[in-house]
């Protein structure tokens, strides 16, 4: 009783009937009930949601380990494992609870880094193509319009390699190499030199 006491993870151990028998504090909270409120209520008293109870279903049915992932209160994401224990003496069944909110969470930002990323660095090489390609086309023959455009082409290379330098940073704040150093900053200084580079496309 003890480990479970200060076990991260919500267990709940139910009946052969699908009634708690106990919750631990990690439970209690992940569910928000108690102990009391919530022993001998059924499974989906407990619970209110359907996906979680359909887990508890299934693994009636099967008698084996059921698993799911479910985005539980439209806040929290959580690992759902139910498992039946099936003695002479005793039946029922031990639901773990793992609340992986955060993870999923870093998962997503993580996700949405590598989509931003991934806009970053088809910006300039698009512009780079079309400028290599203005110039095979006979933009070197007009020495006024090929430096143009060789000016053009240093400029988006110097956003490449300086996109190359701030991820390089990012890695390294992430393993505590670099301390993070927050400034003020006018947001139009920030937006000048974009738009300036994409003024020639629009």
């Amino acid at each position: 009783m003890t480990i479970l006491q200060y076990m991260a993870d919500g267990v709940m151990i139910l009946n052969k009937d699908g009634k708690v028998r106990l919750l631990n504090p990690a439970a209690e909270r992940i569910l928000s009930t108690s102990q009391t409120k919530a022993r001998n209520r059924t499974f989906i008293q407990v619970a209110r949601d359907h996906r979680i109870a359909a887990l508890w279903q299934r693994c009636l049915e099967s008698e084996q380990e059921e698993t799911a992932l479910v985005d539980f209160d439209n806040d929290r994401f959580l690992r759902v494992v139910v498992t039946p224990f099936l003695q002479k003496s005793a039946r029922g069944y031990v639901t773990i609870l793992q609340d992986l909110t955060h993870i999923h969470h870093l998962q997503t930002v993580r996700q949405d880094f590598v989509s931003n990323v991934s806009h970053e660095l088809r910006t300039p090489l698009a512009s780079l193509r079309a400028l290599a390609e203005t110039l095979n086309d006979g933009a070197l023959e007009d020495p006024p319009t090929a430096r143009r455009f060789l000016l053009r082409m240093e400029t988006e290379v110097d956003a490449l390699t300086q996109l190359v330098q701030e991820l390089m940073e990012l890695s390294r704040i992430e393993s505590g190499q670099t301390p993070l150093e927050i400034h003020p900053c006018a947001v139009s200084d920030v937006v000048q030199q974009p738009v300036e580079r994409l003024q020639p496309q629009a």
